[in-house]
This record gives structure tokens, sequence and C-alpha cells, in this order.
């Protein structure tokens, strides 16, 4: 008996530290999210209060027929902005790819850039490409370009810079900005951004606020958060939570059409309507939950309440707990013997 439950404590924490690592790994991951539409934020709040610029997130544009890359299908850049002397495409990477063909692929996602592009909302046909790379690759960045251009492996028709984003959490959280490598047709932003741009948070709470999504794929806890602390609360009655007598949960039928078209009203064009996979998905994942009840017609009954604590995290550790409940479900299931196969 003393040798089983050795055994079972010992399975038991190897599972429970698993748990932390893939918990740990998910709030990396929905952390980077987060840090990248703030790095977006940032940059276009400052080309819109310095140069009048409009920017958008995932403009879906057109190549020419001379386009080296992408020739016929369009493209969709993470950011553009149109402003006074300022005309841009730019494309967000947090890491550059160990292997080859990785990086070439990554290279050629900003060459299919360098194009005559139509879709600017100012007729703009001269741009530049701009690639924002979190600071801790922007190095190997910057080494790759410049080794790919010096053994003449890629050439751009277009002006091309690295800037470089960085979030910081001190007594006041900031984003900076800063070049690393080439230069903007603009000298004034070029001197700016070679000494570094920060950009205060509480300057750019407006746009955060709006802007819940890129045109990448977030972590599903992150697309259930926003959908409970902004679609859920703000659709459900005043005279709906008083008609719960104050039991905890308040339950409230939701549509999906209904909730797709709440994304898309967010206020601004700085702001990227996420995909209806993204939303079905995490509706289901309230459903696996027992947050939720699934009804024909892609409609949900939502037991809504409060969550105290970060929302995300709280997501987060009851996916992780749902996992390992199903994983050791299969596990029993699987087993030949039984508890005495210990013995």
């Amino acid at each position: 008996m003393h040798t089983f439950l050795k055994s079972f404590k010992k399975v038991m924490l190897l599972n429970t530290n698993e748990n932390r690592t893939a918990e740990n790994r998910t709030l990396d991951s929905i952390d980077n999210y987060k840090t990248t539409l703030g790095a977006m934020c940032a940059l276009a709040y400052v080309l819109e209060k310095h140069y009048g610029a409009e920017s958008r997130i995932a403009p879906v544009m057109d190549p020419s027929p001379r386009n080296r890359i992408q020739a016929t299908d369009p493209v969709t850049p993470d950011m553009v902005s149109e402003g006074n002397d300022v005309d841009l495409v730019v494309e967000v990477k947090r890491s550059l790819p160990n292997n080859k063909s990785g990086q070439i692929d990554a290279l050629n996602q900003i060459r299919k850039y360098d194009d005559d592009l139509t879709g600017w909302k100012r007729n703009t046909r001269r741009h530049d490409i701009m690639l924002m790379v979190h600071t801790s690759k922007s190095a190997q960045w910057a080494v790759f370009l410049g080794r790919m251009q010096g053994e003449k492996k890629t050439s751009f028709n277009r002006k091309v810079t690295i800037v470089e984003y960085m979030r910081s959490s001190e007594r006041e959280t900031y984003f900076q900005l800063k070049r690393v490598w080439g230069k903007t047709s603009n000298a004034v932003l070029n001197r700016h951004l070679y000494n570094g741009i920060v950009v205060k948070s509480d300057q750019i709470i407006k746009m955060i606020s709006v802007a819940k999504f890129c045109d990448s794929k977030p972590d599903i806890a992150y697309t259930m958060s926003i959908l409970w602390n902004h679609i859920f609360s703000s659709l459900i009655t005043k005279d709906k939570h008083w008609s719960a007598k104050g039991r905890k949960a308040v339950d409230h039928m939701f549509d999906l059409k209904e909730i797709m078209e709440k994304l898309r009203d967010a206020e601004g064009s700085f702001s990227y309507p996420p995909k209806q996979a993204w939303i079905s998905e995490a509706l289901n994942a309230f459903v696996l939950l027992e947050m939720a009840e699934r009804h024909p017609g892609d409609r949900f009954l939502v037991h809504y309440k409060s969550v105290r604590g970060d929302l995300v995290e709280y997501f987060v550790k009851k996916l992780a707990k749902s996992t390992a409940r199903k994983k050791q479900g299969h596990k029993k299931q699987d087993q030949v013997g039984d508890i005495r196969d210990y013995f």
C-alpha cells in the first residue's frame, strides 16, 4: 500500500507540474498577443498625433501583376498607416524562425509588400515597409536582413526599416519603439525612432480598448475573456440582473450572429473583428466548462456571473483543469488492470 501511495503521489505531482507549465506557456502566449496589439496601438498613436495618419489593422489589399511573391491573391499586412509624408505597410514579427526555409518564408512575407498595392484610402502608391519586432529578436532580424541584402539574395524597391518594440511595467506601463535597422522616407520620423519613442499606456487606453484582436488567432482563453467581460456583460440588462434575485449566475440566451455584430460595432477604424470560427470555439469551450448550454440555431444559454481577479488567468486554469480531468479519464479507460496492480 505504501508503494502505491508513493507512486500515486508522484504521478499526481508530475501531472500538477505539467499543468502549471502548460498554464504558464498559455499565459505567456496571451501576454505576447496583448503586447503586440499594444505596440501597434503605440505606433498608430504616434503617426496619428504627429502626421495625421489613419491606421488600419489587417486591411485586404491587392497586389500588382508585377508582385514577385504573390501576384494574384490579395495580401493582408498587419497594419497600414496613411498620413502627411508618412505611408507605411507594417508587418509584425515576434521572432525569426531558426530553420532556413522558415526564414525565407518570413522574408517573403515582407517582400510581397514591396509592390504597388491597391486598397489605400488616399490612393497612395509609394509607401515604406516597416517590420516591427520584439526587442528580444530585433538584432537577429537586423543581422538576417543585412546579410540577405549584402549577399544580394534579396533586394527591395522601397525603403525598409526594422523597429523594435517593448513594453515596460515599472512605475507606469509604457511602450517603447526604436529603429534598429534601415530608414523610412521621413527624416524626422527616422530621427525620433532612432532615439526611441516612448508612449505611455494611458495615452492609448482608448485605442487599446477597441483593438482587441489582430488577424492572428489568439489563445482560446483570451477570446473567452473578451466575450465574458466585454460582450456578455454589455448585453445583459440591469433588469436581467435584478430578476436573478441575488443568484450568483444570470442566465441569458445569446445568438452567435448577435455576438458577431456586437464585436464588429467597435468604434473607430483601428479595430479588427475576430473570425467567427474563433468565437464559435470560445462558445463551445464555455459549454465544455458547463458555463453555457448549446441550443439549436447557434444559440447559447450563458450562465453569466462576475469573476474576481484576472479573467484570462481564470479561464486558463479552468481549461487546464478540464483538460487534465479528460486525460485522466482516458488513462483510466485505457488501463488494462486496476488499483490492485500497484501492490
